[in-house]
């Protein structure tokens, strides 16, 4: 009998490779939405720590004071649209990731079958051989019974 060979099984590379591309790039996306998110939350105590006066203030300082306060928020904002958008980025590569496994897991369940069909044909082969096997065991004693009892 011969030895199981998948016919697929190039492809099966092919779509392995591309999954574990997919899997490098979801975990560079996740790893890029994390330091986002750190960024975010260090941006937003910055924010929080820009001091406003409560006193009298001069007009230069108010105004100075005034655009500290509105550059630290326009930066909070900023990052928390990068997260935004790299959260969409991550969930993009997350279904390209997925997409690729299914692929994957259909070969290797097609690989399955066919190695499973593959070892019935081997069992059934080799149930013949040994039926063979016992057949001519006593196919020669039948044989020679048969012809004394013609002869007599």
């Amino acid at each position: 009998m011969k030895r199981y060979q998948f016919r697929l099984q190039s492809v099966l590379r092919a779509r392995r490779a591309q999954e574990d591309l997919a899997r490098q790039s979801l975990a560079l996306a996740n790893r890029r939405l994390r330091d986002a998110q750190v960024l975010l939350t260090q941006e937003q105590a910055r924010y929080q720590s820009v001091n406003v006066s409560s006193g009298v203030v001069d007009v230069p300082a108010a105004r100075a004071e005034q655009s500290w306060q509105y550059l630290a928020a326009a930066s909070v904002a900023h990052v928390a649209r990068c997260c935004e958008d790299l959260a969409v980025v991550a969930a993009d590569h997350q279904a390209a990731w997925r997409e690729a496994s299914q692929r994957v897991a259909a070969l290797e369940r097609l690989d399955d079958r066919r190695r499973v069909e593959h070892a019935l044909v081997a069992a059934r082969a080799d149930s013949v051989e040994v039926d063979d096997l016992v057949t001519a065991r006593f196919l020669p004693a039948d044989a020679a019974r048969s012809r004394e009892g013609a002869r007599c």
